[in-house]
């Protein structure tokens, strides 16, 4: 449930959401510039030629437009109103972009304590968080259960055995396999049940007392093939029909990532891939 992110000049729509960002947040481990003055109010040429006029003008930098982040959140909204976005924090964990998408509105994809932590400050519910890594270290899953973090991803027996220890309140999502032959970057080759384990992994949750509430998957970064959410949807609700077979009430879908930014690899609109996704959803 990701945003499809792109990037250019600074916009007075989104400056206005964060006024109120800490003056002192940390970047690289490193302390920043107070906020107000790394916003910039204008196009990219007069921010670069603003930039490259200070002291410090010697040091690395780079322009971003926030109002972008906003206009493509908006547009995720219109085009995809039944799908809540969910933007993975580790594709640019930069603190004003990650505090203008909670002030959006927007739930966040973490993968990390790190990650989790950065976007409860922001004043993010613990419940508009999903700790989508199927393999999680002991002690960040004790953190997500202390911090009130439920939702979290599996595709394992074995961290199913680890969150009915840790985490017995945790809402499963269970990530299946999808076809992600046509992307830039397959991440089946890393993360993913394989259709003839999900019955089994569904069971051992069950036995094990796990509430597994809905399904997820990933057609892989820089899809080519709009397809592929198509086909990636109708795998998942065979899925949730195993998990009402065995006793489950699965309620929640999530759609992974792969959707197109403007300007990126694919070439494959983003309107496009969203009229195939929502066609899925709604047959």
């Amino acid at each position: 449930m990701h945003i499809p992110l792109a990037s250019a000049a600074a916009g007075s729509e989104a400056l206005d959401l964060l006024r109120d960002v800490s003056a002192n947040q940390l970047k690289g481990g490193l302390p920043v510039e107070p906020a107000r003055s790394r916003f910039f109010e204008g196009s990219v040429r007069e921010a670069l030629h603003a930039s490259v006029a200070q002291a410090d003008a010697e040091d690395a930098f780079f322009v971003a437009d926030l109002g972008e982040v906003r206009r493509q959140f908006a547009r995720w909204t219109a085009l995809l109103p039944r799908v809540q976005p969910f933007f993975a924090v580790k594709c640019n964990p930069d603190p004003l972009v990650i505090g203008l998408l909670a002030r959006l509105g927007a739930g966040f994809d973490c993968a990390s304590k790190a990650e989790i932590q950065q976007v409860l400050r922001e004043g993010t519910a613990a419940s508009d968080v999903i700790y989508a890594h199927p393999c999680k270290p002991a002690s960040h899953l004790r953190y997500a259960h202390a911090a009130g973090v439920a939702m979290m991803t599996f595709d394992n027996a074995d961290e199913l055995v680890k969150m009915s220890q840790i985490h017995p309140g945790a809402q499963a999502v269970l990530r299946v396999l999808a076809d992600d032959s046509g992307a830039l970057c397959q991440l089946g080759l890393k993360f993913g049940a394989a259709p003839e384990d999900t019955r089994a992994l569904l069971a051992t949750a069950r036995r094990l007392g796990v509430d597994v509430v809905g399904v997820s998957f990933h057609v892989g970064s820089g899809c080519q093939n709009p397809a592929a959410f198509a086909d990636a949807v109708l795998r998942a609700r065979g899925v949730f029909d195993q998990a009402e077979e065995l006793g489950f009430r699965p309620s929640l879908l999530d759609v992974g990532g792969g959707f197109p930014g403007r300007g990126d690899q694919s070439g494959l609109p983003f309107d496009v891939v969203a009229a195939a996704l929502g066609a899925a959803l709604d047959a």
